[in-house]
Formats: C-alpha cells, structure tokens, sequence
C-alpha cells in the first residue's frame, strides 16, 4: 500500500520520545546517558541510523515517493548506475529538501529499455512517481532512495499534459494553420521524405507510389522516428530539406504504427516549430489509431498510416494528370472544330480569290492588247521619221567625211615629207658618215661620238656608210694643227698616200 511515513514517529514507536529542548539527548532512550557512558563511535552512529530508518521504513514495504527531477545523471557506459536528484515540485532555494535517488544497473537496464520503447528520455523538470527502498548510504553519510520500479503510465499522464499545453500555445500563436496555408502544390512529383528506411512504414509509403506507375522524384533523409534521439533526429531531417526546398514540392514524415508512448517524438516541441517553420507544404502519415500527435495538427495533410500519406499523394497527381487529359481533350476537340471551319473557309476563299484573279487577267489581257496596238502604230510613226533624220545625217556626214580626209591626207604628205627630209640615212648617202663609241652600258651597246674629248686613245670605235660599218681603233687626239690633220686636208690618208675617193670630198665626223 501507498503511506506517507514520518520519522520521528517512527522513532518514537522504538521508544524514544517528547520534543527536545536545546542540549537535550535522545538516542533510543527517554533519559539522556550517564556522562560516565562512553561516546559512540561513527559506525555505531550509523548502526543506529540505519536501524532507525529500518524501523520507519521496514523492508518490503511499498514505499512510492513523487517529485520532480532536480538532476539526472546516467553512467550505463560505465557503471551502469543511475543517480537523480528530487525534489517537491515548484520549491527552490538552498534550504530545499533534496532526495538522493539511485537506480542499480540491475534494475536501470529493465527500465532504461521500457523508456527507450516509450520514446521518453528522462530529463530536469520532469515529473516522476518512483517505488523503491531507503537506505543509508555510510560512506558519504547519505540517505538513498533505491528505485526499484518507475510510473510510466503517470510519466505518459504528465507528457500528455504538456502536448496539450503546447497544442494550446501554438494555437494561441496562430502556428497550428500556417504551413497548412502555403500553396498547395498542384503535381508534387518531388517529394522529401522523412523516414527510418527498411521500416514497414516507409516501404508501405515507397510502394503506393512505385505501383502508381508515376514519375516520382523521392529525396529521402534517413532519420529515427522512435526514442529519446528521435526528436533531435527528425528536426535536422526536416533542417536539410528545407535547404533543398527548391528541389522538392513537398516533404513527407512517414512513421509505422505502434503504441501511444511510442508515437511521444512526435509530440515534441521542437519537432512542431521546425514544422511551422518550414517553407513547403509537410504530410504526414504517421501510424496512430488514437489522438492525433501535435505533428499532425500542425502539418498541411495528416493520414493515419504511411499507406494512405503515399495513396493521397498518388491521387493527388493522378487527378491533376486526369484533368488535364480531359482539358487536352476539350482543347483537341475545339481544335478539330476550329480546323474544319478554317478548311471550309480557306476552300470559299480560294475560289473567291480564283474568280477574282481570273477576272483580273482577263482585263489585264485586254489591256495590253489595247496597248500593244497603240504602241505598234505610234512605234511605226517613230521610225519613219528616225529613218529620216539618220537619211539626213549621212548625207551630211559624207560631204564633211570627204572634206576631212582630203585635208588630213594633205597633212600626212607633209609630214613624210619633213621626216624624210631629216632621216639620217639620206645623209649616210650623201656620203656622210656616223661614228659610234662601243659602250655596253649605253642603250644598243654604243654611244654616239660628239666631241673628240669624249675619245681616248685605244677607243674601239663604229663609223657607220651608207653601204656598212667600219670598226676600227683611236691611237689618239690629235690637234687641228699638226700633221695629220693638214694630211687630211691636202687629200692624203695620213700615210702619205694620195685619197682615191672622188675629188674634193672627204670623210666627216658628223
């Protein structure tokens, strides 16, 4: 049974007895000791401190204690122990009563594992109600509380106190509809998914949409869904999808089914504002018969199970898919009708157009032959008088053609005349002669001779007649007063022989 024990009365039933005065002592007895009576040592202290408790808390008794979690330490990596501090909920300050809570390692494993199935981690400020023993602890000289059983259904009643109370403020802060509010994508082909991959929830969730035959893109974060890491699992999940919330049209949160403590990482706090705070539309199928978990509430779409998030979602695009075959339909029909009344009007307007170009050739036809008339008699007219004016021209031009080539024959006479009048083979012979220093640098390999400073002696030179060319070779220049230019004179040849060439002519440099 349940009992509140104090002890003092406890003590007193052992014989002690009455409110003491200051420097009064009661150890077990209603007399204080002969001062004669040797002093307790420590262990006997103890030994009657632990008898005493003994005494108020008889082993076997069902001694349940509730308080709020103070502290909480655990050392299964290490000794396996775990060690608390309680106290009365809503006291603080030095003076606060503080109970020394221990869980061996024997017991802590049993209920470590219940706790990790429920999804709760024990933390500060958390409610407890704990069964367990007293016990005096010598070596520190502290009083114990051994656990020897926890109250997980009272521990459940305190959580579902605080879902409520967060249901309450999310909804007092307008959270519970804002990413509900967020456009609702039409075709959410790419989809974000939050789910421990394996699990039947997210291979009941990946099924409804392989079997939809659909294109889905799926980006899937690997999380935790159940235990005390769970909460801190998905947030960072539902964190990397919100980087990647230009690549997916939706996220999805997929969990299996299971007990309602299991479902508690859902009902967190943390995991409801990452939620809110997300900037796309958050499903959620998670697998729960009951209540909804705050997740739910505050998500755009809740489903019961994984399998119906998955149909929902496949219906959704099939729909989309459907309406717009059928719109495609409407279009392809207002098409047809569009195309035969166009076909049926381009057929009117082709004959219209027929008909008027034909009308129109034929009185271009006419016009030209019109036309071709007129230009045929005026073209007549035309040419007459042309042939008349050429008629006149020519003989115009004839008379003044003759006169022309009569004076320009009379020019060209003259000028025959004058060239050969100065041509120089009419001077070669009239018995003058050319004479010529060879120079192959000059233009035909001579150069005419002038002067008879421009000869050297040993000079090759080219005296041209009349009847052929005389080549022969300067000895020198020789003045107009020596010998042999008087020898010229008197008709010698400048060996003292007389000329044979006719009288009174000689050869001349010209």
């Amino acid at each position: 049974m349940n009992r509140l024990f104090d002890f003092d009365a406890a003590v007193n039933r052992e014989g002690q007895s009455g409110d003491l005065q200051p420097g009064e002592w009661q150890a077990g007895r209603s007399q204080p000791p002969d001062r004669a009576e040797q002093p307790l040592t420590v262990s006997e202290f103890y030994r009657r401190v632990d008898g005493a408790i003994t005494a108020a808390f008889p082993s076997g008794l069902d001694l349940w204690v509730q308080g709020e979690i103070h502290s909480v330490a655990d050392y299964s990596g290490k000794s396996g122990h775990l060690y608390m501090d309680v106290i009365d909920p809503g006291v603080s300050g030095s003076g606060a009563p503080v109970l020394r809570v221990v869980c061996w390692k024997s017991v802590w494993m049993l209920l470590r594992e219940r706790l990790v199935r429920a999804g709760i981690d024990l933390q500060e400020g958390m409610s407890v109600r704990l069964r367990g023993d007293v016990a005096l602890y010598r070596a520190r000289g502290q009083v114990q509380f051994a656990v020897r059983e926890l109250d997980l259904e009272s521990l459940l009643g305190k959580l579902e106190l605080q879902r409520r109370r967060l249901i309450a403020a999310l909804e007092s802060e307008g959270l519970l509809e804002k990413n509900r509010s967020l456009p609702r994508p039409a075709v959410p082909l790419c989809v974000g998914l939050v789910a421990s991959p394996g699990t039947e929830g997210y291979n009941d969730f990946m099924g409804q949409l392989g079997a939809s035959g659909l294109s889905f893109r799926v980006y899937v974060v690997p999380t935790v869904v159940q235990g005390a890491q769970a909460p801190g699992a998905i947030v960072k999940s539902l964190e990397e999808l919100e980087r990647r919330s230009g690549e997916v049209d939706i996220c999805v949160i997929v969990r299996g089914g299971g007990a309602r403590a299991d479902l508690m990482a859902f009902d967190a706090e943390p995991v409801a504002r990452r939620i809110v705070g997300m900037s796309v539309p958050v499903w959620t199928g998670i697998g729960h018969t009951g209540d909804e978990s705050v997740a739910d509430l505050v998500a755009a779409s809740a489903y019961a199970t994984p399998t119906r998030c998955g149909a929902a979602l496949v219906e959704t695009v099939s729909s989309y898919v459907q309406h717009a075959m059928s719109r495609a339909g409407v279009i392809a029909g207002s098409a047809a009708i569009y195309l035969g009344e166009a076909s049926r009007s381009r057929d009117h307007m082709s004959r219209r157009l027929a008909d008027l170009c034909s009308r129109h050739i034929d009185q271009a036809r006419g016009d030209l032959v019109r036309r071709s008339e007129s230009i045929g008699v005026r073209s007549q007219a035309h040419a007459d008088r042309a042939a008349d004016r050429v008629a006149l021209f020519a003989r115009l031009a004839a008379g003044g053609f003759v006169r022309a080539v009569e004076r320009g024959s009379e020019r060209v006479e003259a000028v025959q005349r004058l060239v050969t009048s100065h041509d120089p083979r009419r001077q070669l012979a009239r018995g003058y002669s050319l004479t010529s220093v060879v120079d192959p640098g000059a233009p035909f390999g001579r150069r005419l001779l002038r002067s008879a400073q421009d000869c050297a002696a040993g000079t090759t030179l080219l005296t041209e007649f009349a009847d052929g060319v005389m080549r022969s070779v300067a000895d020198g220049l020789h003045k107009a007063s020596d010998g042999i230019a008087s020898s010229l004179d008197d008709g010698s040849n400048g060996a003292g022989e007389p000329d044979k060439r006719k009288p009174g002519r000689r050869l001349a440099n010209r």
